[in-house]
């Protein structure tokens, strides 16, 4: 009877072999992402801060007449007295400010271009914050604060929460360009445009809000 090598040795002696796979790149937990989110909310925050107190520092040092034409636009009373058209005024800036951080996220620079947009929303605020103490003193700037600061103060947080979707996309396309790939089909296209139109109904509700808000203390305050 012939007996195979089989037979003789039922085990495998072979040395095992290596895995030839490449890694697969890893995967950031959920509290990792949560950490990276809110350090991006801290330094777009700190940024808009410090474009704000540089608006602070640059107003007082601009032309007066630049500043006065600045505080008469910003305490005209007349602006305030129909709630139609401080709606309108409040919700354009928000479309405006909203579809500007929107375009940011499909571009591969927006990462980098978002904290110029926040700097520069600061540093005009200040700006005009610094017009208005300047021309109408404490009780100026605190008027200002409560008809033109408090919807903007709305609209920022709204604009922060975006900001964080715009700069996913963003990195994925930066991602796709360094890496000479092609756009992957499960890029969150579908997702920022949700959204942004969340984001436009939040600034829509803020807007009214703040019209409400801006009526109201122009009517006791100007």
């Amino acid at each position: 009877m012939r007996t195979t090598k089989a037979t003789i040795f039922p085990f495998s002696w072979r040395l095992p072999q290596k895995d030839r796979t490449p890694p697969r790149p890893a995967v950031p937990g959920e509290a990792e992402r949560e950490q990276r989110r809110i350090l991006w909310h801290f330094l777009l925050g700190s940024v808009f801060l410090a474009g704000y107190l540089g608006g602070l520092w640059a107003g007082r040092t601009q032309e007066p007449e630049f500043g006065r034409s600045l505080a008469r636009f910003y305490m005209d009373s007349s602006q305030y007295l129909a709630y139609g058209g401080v709606f309108g005024s409040l919700f354009s800036g928000s479309f405006l400010q909203l579809t500007t951080v929107l375009l940011m996220g499909f571009s591969a620079l927006g990462v980098g271009l978002l904290p110029v947009f926040f700097l520069a929303k600061g540093a005009f605020y200040g700006l005009g914050a610094a017009s208005v103490y300047l021309q109408g003193g404490a009780r100026g700037l605190v008027v200002h604060w409560l008809i033109n600061s408090l919807p903007d103060l709305f609209l920022l947080f709204v604009l922060l929460w975006f900001a964080l979707r715009a700069k996913t996309m963003a990195e994925d396309l930066g991602r796709c360009l360094q890496g000479g790939s092609r756009l992957r089909r499960t890029m969150p296209v579908g997702k920022l445009l949700l959204d942004y139109g969340l984001a436009l109904l939040l600034a829509a509700l803020l807007s009214a809000l703040g019209a409400a808000l801006a009526v109201i203390f122009a009517g006791v305050l100007l």
